[in-house]
């Protein structure tokens, strides 16, 4: 009977430790739906890691293209198709390069503009207001590279 009585309450304590954790397991998948536009840095990482197999959010990835707002559907099939043409051309885009500051700015150009491949340098990240965001000229950009395909990179 005691074993049979530990039994059911430890089966009690753990649907209650479920239940308890429901609404953090909740919040945490909500937070990790949240971006950051803010830099170069934060752009590229909400592009890039809302793409890939354990967080796959290409709605949250196409926030960093600028035809978001007119045509989010655009803008995540932009989003999938950046990612798969750097990862067929074998370009890794290593984080700790990209400038973190919002008012980054290119000195030999003079704009606030980022390209973070330098093979690519229409697809690039330009301020727009307080955001980081690819513009339509990238998608133009993306779609050409795509229509040519990757062999001829």
């Amino acid at each position: 009977m005691c074993f049979l009585l530990k039994r059911i309450f430890r089966g009690i304590g753990f649907v209650v430790a479920l239940f308890l954790s429901f609404p953090i397991l909740l919040h945490g998948q909500s937070d990790s739906l949240q971006y950051n536009l803010s830099s170069p840095y934060h752009t590229i990482f909400t592009h890039l890691s809302n793409l890939q197999d354990n967080t796959y959010h290409p709605g949250v990835s196409a926030k960093a293209f600028s035809i978001e707002s007119k045509d989010p559907e655009k803008a995540t099939i932009a989003a999938t198709q950046l990612k798969q043409i750097l990862d067929g051309a074998g370009h890794y885009i290593y984080l700790e390069d990209v400038p973190k500051s919002p008012d980054y700015f290119d000195s030999l150009i003079q704009k606030h503009r980022f390209v973070p491949v330098e093979d690519y340098q229409n697809i690039y990240l330009e301020k727009v207001g307080d955001r980081w965001l690819y513009p339509e000229k990238a998608v133009r950009e993306i779609n050409l590279l795509l229509s040519i395909g990757l062999e001829g990179l």
